[in-house]
């Protein structure tokens, strides 16, 4: 949203989800690679040729809240600004975790979070971004020409309320062109 004279732009995202998806395992260590996990077909795979089940169930509900606000530079298309950014990943539940079974049904969620002693059932995200925008498209809703640059640096520390402390780089790139110059809404 656009503030008075264009001068500041207001970006918000608010949700919250109820998902239940599947996903498909957190890092890149290896050390992940070498437990057994059963997929959702019930398949049990430790082999390092087949490899794991391509993915698996989990649900979770999830609440976002991002505000932020960027200021023009002068008269130019050239945005600045800070930004608050909040996500709550809540009940978890890893359907095809079984630590009873014999031998335990693990999955990369549970080994993930256990290894870097975190917890399973939730986790939250909070922390600050400063961003930047150069926007010269012909139409922020339906653009037919023109190009939008965005760069977001966000910083989420835990005294902000972070589970755990991270940082995340964000660099957007879109370019806008007629496939047909004599009709540009085709």
């Amino acid at each position: 949203m656009f503030l008075e004279d264009d001068r500041w732009l207001m970006m918000t995202d608010l949700r919250f989800n109820l998902n239940s998806q599947p996903t498909y395992g957190l890092s890149t260590d290896a050390s992940y690679m070498y437990h057994t996990v059963i997929g959702e077909d019930g398949e049990v795979s430790d082999d390092l040729v087949k490899g794991p089940p391509e993915n698996e169930m989990m649900g979770f509900d999830h609440f976002r809240f991002y505000q932020t606000a960027l200021r023009r530079h002068a008269d130019t298309r050239f945005f600045y600004g800070v930004g608050y950014h909040l996500d709550i990943m809540s009940n978890i539940d890893d359907k095809q975790l079984d630590l009873d079974a014999d031998p335990p049904r693990l999955t990369y969620h549970y080994q993930y979070q256990t290894g870097k002693d975190m917890p399973l059932e939730g986790y939250t995200q909070s922390g600050v971004s400063l961003n930047a925008s150069l926007d010269s498209r012909d139409n922020v809703a339906n653009p037919y020409d023109g190009r939008l640059v965005f760069a977001s640096l966000r910083l989420n520390p835990e005294f902000l309320g972070s589970t755990e402390g991270a940082s995340q780089l964000w660099l957007e790139y879109r370019d806008y062109f007629n496939l047909n110059p004599k009709d540009p809404e085709i």
